[in-house]
């Protein structure tokens, strides 16, 4: 059941992601609320659950946005990553997956200019740090703010 209700969560996102925040864009970047499910799913149910969320959302993402894979691995490594925090944070504390989205986003977008050989050739790493990626990492944050608290509900809602 929880799969199911994650994989909705998933393709809402992604249809927001993709419709709604292409003609609103906070500090002139478009939230990646895929990436934010995945950090929240991983940080409460652990990496095994963060592994399966991020081949999810990364095969979605590819799939919709194009890609070719590369949102597939990033978003697998990052759940992964994520994932091992989990037991090991307070689970209320809504400030601490505000901070690791904060952190996971320069991680996420790192990897992806790395990976994505196009962007390698065309932007500067620099310019893209400050017009792009740290915007991006405000705007995440800002969003998990609301993302996390519904997620960790739902998480107590399906545990009992």
């Amino acid at each position: 059941m929880r799969k199911l209700i994650y994989a909705g969560i998933l393709f809402i996102a992604l249809l927001m992601q993709s419709t709604l925040l292409i003609h609103y864009q906070p500090l002139g970047v478009i939230p990646d609320l895929l990436m934010i499910v995945v950090i929240c799913g991983a940080l409460l149910k652990g990496s095994k659950f963060g592994i399966q969320l991020g081949l999810t959302a990364g095969f979605l993402q590819d799939i919709i946005l194009g890609g070719f894979g590369t949102n597939i691995v990033i978003k697998i490594f990052v759940g992964y990553l994520v994932g091992n925090l989990e037991g090991k944070i307070f689970k209320q504390q809504v400030l601490i997956p505000v901070l690791v989205v904060f952190v996971m986003t320069f991680v996420h977008e790192f990897l992806f200019l790395l990976l994505s050989e196009q962007l390698i050739f065309s932007i500067s790493p620099l310019w893209a740090l400050q017009t792009v990626i740290l915007p991006l990492a405000v705007v995440n944050a800002i969003f998990t703010l609301v993302i996390y608290p519904v997620l960790h509900v739902l998480e107590r809602r399906l545990y009992y």
